[in-house]
């Protein structure tokens, strides 16, 4: 089976700033929603955050049991996300 992602909030701009609790901050957060071919949700899948420019996997989590997933306080760049979940294909984007 094949597994689709959905990325929301993908786009980091570099040297965008968010204007939070009266100080300046860099980064922002992922957040995705990993479905199958039929819409469902896929639960428990890995998901990887990886630094396009050094290839370095920056952090793991898993999908929530609706699919959700969520990487926190992310630096400007550019990243790939890898998916994997057991009984599907891995798919990888980049953003």
């Amino acid at each position: 089976m094949k597994i689709v992602m959905r990325l929301v909030a993908i786009p980091l701009l570099l040297g965008a700033f968010v204007l939070q609790s009266g100080a300046q901050t860099t980064s922002a957060d992922i957040t995705g929603h990993v479905i199958d071919q039929s819409n469902g949700a896929v639960p428990n899948a890995e998901v990887k955050l990886i630094d396009q420019q050094t290839k370095a996997v920056i952090t793991t989590t898993h999908t929530n049991p609706q699919g959700d997933f969520i990487f926190n306080d992310v630096n400007p760049g550019t990243y790939s996300i890898s998916v994997s979940a057991a009984g599907y294909r891995a798919v990888n984007k980049v953003g």
